[in-house]
């Protein structure tokens, strides 16, 4: 079995500005705070886990046609948020303002072409943009005044041209990623 996502990815530049927000939590939370490192982090547009390997063929095949139909654009990464909330937070993000729609709507496609094409069950929370950037260890934590002090900080303009679909073997010393296929946007 492959362990398998659909993402966005980052450009370097805008992965190594949020790099200020990693250590502003890591300064106020400590070990308590578990980065996600840089290079590792993304937009998840789905996610399959478990997934039979004869499936990510006609599983690209899908991707490719919902990338087809979409034309390139620019995403603006900004801000700071947490799951489920800044107060009692499992998970610290950096915020999609710019493109976040388009995002959605393109999450939304997939999620729906993979319940048709293959019985995977759509998410039931609603989808939100945002690229994780670190979680906590056993309790949630307030990190009200982290993502305070982030609330307007622009980290990038990346463009998004293709959907990536994404196998992820994990490790003790974390996951690692290995891009399966590259489907571009061709949309006009």
């Amino acid at each position: 079995m492959y362990r398998l996502f659909v993402a966005l990815d980052l450009q370097r530049d805008t992965d190594a500005q949020l790099d200020e927000l990693v250590d502003a939590a890591r300064g106020e939370l400590g070990r308590e705070f578990r980065p996600v490192k840089r290079g590792r982090r993304h937009i998840t547009l789905c996610f399959l886990g478990d997934t039979d390997p004869d499936l990510v063929q006609p599983m690209a095949e899908d991707l490719a046609r919902v990338a087809e139909s979409r034309a390139a654009f620019e995403m603006i990464i900004e801000g700071a948020g947490a799951f489920p909330s800044p107060d009692s937070a499992r998970v610290l993000w950096a915020g999609v303002k710019g493109g976040a729609r388009r995002i959605a709507d393109m999450a939304a496609e997939i999620s729906h072409v993979f319940a048709s094409s293959f019985g995977h069950p759509p998410e039931r929370r609603p989808f939100h943009p945002h690229i994780t950037v670190g979680r906590f260890r056993g309790r949630a934590m307030n990190v009200s005044s982290v993502v305070s002090q982030y609330s307007d900080r622009r980290w990038g303009v990346d463009p998004v041209a293709e959907i990536q679909l994404i196998r992820s073997d994990l490790a003790r010393s974390g996951p690692t990623y290995t891009v399966l296929e590259r489907l571009p946007l061709q949309g006009g």
